[in-house]
């Protein structure tokens, strides 16, 4: 009995606290039915330990074992989790941008697949210096198989401190269950340093193409400083390529799209379980994107959370056009509260809605035009890069040497003409100059 009186004092006098200080947000309705549960399966809980001690052959590690159990009752929100004093660090570490990782990009993994995709390797990263290639299907991180795993998860298990290696198993142009294609690759760790945005002027088509990868503190500015450029010569359309853009931080969407919308447009709100509006965010600044000409957002199945939040605000305006395919659908947010023991509780609080009451929780944003990716997606980062290569060649070499930078140009050119969806962007944006 002494055990059910130590977690009746303990447990419920911190969930008191938590609800009394949450009160001003989103807990004040907490049902009185939760409660008489809350109490019953505490009372359980306090029996099962007290027979665990007094009759139990082993004794077990009940840190990991309650660590294991919260975290499995986590599992009713898709996006919540109980996280150890290790995570919790490692969370802390990859919000501040001070961690080491392995240099992927890899796709949302879906509920019961054991294998996770490789999008893309950051340039002159640890994967790609070890590797591993866009495409790869990671079914393994140190032996640990992933079906069972939640996307987060499986990125905490692959960042660690710099120098230390993990292994990755690959496999490549087969399907997960042939168990004879395995590829076992180490990799090491290191600090990761990416380019989340690159833009490229076409200059034969008078098209810019921009591509973002993730929304972060820079991005706003850098698009600023590419639409500038771009008004500095008479361009026919813009391309905005958000395909495989898994988000980032919001208020950095809602800046870029301050960039394009009328100032104090409505953005996107947050609403909690009751349809409470907790935060509702607004453009501040006056639009510098040319409203006169045509501009296409590309959009795939791993456009999620902030890029669908600029995808559906620009979708709004009439000269901005939407092309891919149905996006993610991730419009949820969560807040991780820091609790007992050095753990902490990420749990979904709020939906994002878009302007008129539009939801993106399990709906995505439709396209304006719906194209599929008829070949596997070509890389849109190492097109980028390549196009640059050859603009910088161009600068350096005289105009009588056309040797050295004819082929990575051509080779752009061929890259562009197999990416269907840029093929499409560029034809609608030929049409409407028609």
């Amino acid at each position: 009995m002494k055990i059910i009186k130590a977690i009746l004092t303990l447990i419920l006098i911190p969930i008191t606290n938590f609800t009394f200080q949450a009160t001003k947000q989103d807990y004040v309705n907490t049902s009185t039915n939760f409660d008489e549960q809350v109490y019953k399966w505490l009372s359980t809980l306090a029996q099962v330990l007290e027979i665990t001690k007094n009759k139990a052959y082993k004794t077990p590690d009940l840190d990991e074992l309650m660590i294991k159990a919260l975290d499995t009752f986590m599992q009713f929100d898709a996006h919540g989790a109980l996280h150890s004093q290790k995570e919790f660090k490692s969370l802390m570490e990859s919000t501040n941008g001070e961690f080491c990782g392995v240099g992927v990009k890899i796709s949302p993994k879906q509920t019961g697949e054991d294998f996770i995709t490789v999008v893309d390797v950051v340039k002159d990263g640890p994967a790609e210096k070890a590797g591993i290639k866009p495409l790869d299907k990671i079914i393994a991180v140190d032996g640990l198989k992933l079906k069972k795993l939640k996307l987060e998860e499986i990125v905490d298990k692959m960042k660690g401190p710099k120098k230390t290696k993990v292994r990755l198993d690959i496999i490549r142009n087969g399907s997960t269950s042939d168990k004879d294609n395995v590829l076992k690759i180490y990799v090491e760790r290191d600090v990761v340093k990416e380019e989340n945005l690159s833009s490229y002027y076409l200059p034969e088509l008078k098209i810019y193409y921009i591509s973002l990868a993730m929304f972060s503190t820079q991005s706003s500015h850098l698009i600023e400083a590419v639409l500038k450029r771009a008004a500095k010569q008479k361009i026919r359309g813009i391309i905005l390529d958000l395909r495989e853009n898994g988000g980032g931080i919001l208020q950095s969407a809602v800046d870029i799209s301050g960039l394009f919308v009328p100032k104090n447009s409505k953005i996107v709100v947050t609403k909690n379980k009751d349809g409470k509006i907790l935060e509702n965010y607004q453009t501040k600044r006056d639009p510098i994107a040319p409203s006169d000409i045509p501009i296409i957002v590309l959009v795939n199945h791993n456009t999620a959370s902030a890029a669908e939040i600029l995808s559906g605000s620009l979708k709004t305006l009439k000269n901005v056009f939407v092309l891919g395919i149905q996006t993610y659908g991730k419009g949820s947010v969560q807040e991780v509260i820091p609790l007992n023991n050095n753990c902490a509780l990420r749990c979904t609080i709020a939906e994002y809605f878009l302007d008129n009451d539009t939801k993106i929780q399990g709906i995505g944003v439709s396209p304006d035009f719906i194209v599929e990716q008829k070949i596997p997606p070509t890389k849109e980062m190492k097109l980028v890069e390549e196009l640059q290569r050859s603009e910088e060649q161009k600068s350096r070499i005289p105009d009588n040497d056309e040797s050295e930078n004819k082929n990575p140009k051509e080779k752009s050119k061929e890259n562009f003409a197999k990416d269907y969806q840029i093929k499409s962007s560029i034809q609608i944006i030929n049409i409407f100059n028609i």
